[in-house]
């Protein structure tokens, strides 16, 4: 199996100041068959409440829309944010952005070429105010 090329198209963008409103442990919702072992579908989620929007962009027709909260697992975060993240505490107020991108990876194997399309929604800026 060959490395996969991706592709992605940012759908929106958000800039926000918001608060760190803690951490939940979500569930699998037994939903494939390699659930709940080896889905990745549960754990820890970093919950954030969106105070007040500083910019938003809607590129794309299925981008989201302006959000009350947002939700990412920490396991998803990058070693840079996930520091950040490591050092908050309930209550703490942050300056947030992310963006919503709609994620193309095509694998190469025995012949045939495997496609996959899923939505990702990186964090860009995670500051304590």
């Amino acid at each position: 199996m060959s490395e996969p090329t991706i592709s992605r198209e940012t759908l929106s963008t958000h800039s926000t100041v918001s608060k760190f409103a803690g951490a939940e442990d979500f569930p699998c919702l037994f939903r494939t068959s390699q659930c709940p072992d080896s889905c990745g579908h549960g754990g820890l989620v970093a919950v954030f409440q969106v105070d007040e929007y500083l910019a938003y962009n809607k590129l794309g027709q299925y981008g989201d829309e302006k959000q009350d909260k947002f939700h990412i697992k920490v396991s998803k975060l990058d070693d840079t944010v996930r520091g950040i993240y490591a050092q908050l505490k309930p209550g703490d107020e942050v300056l947030l952005d992310w963006k919503h991108d709609y994620v193309t990876r095509t694998t190469y194997s025995g012949g045939k070429d495997f496609t996959s399309k899923s939505p990702e929604r990186p964090i860009t800026k995670l500051k304590k105010k």
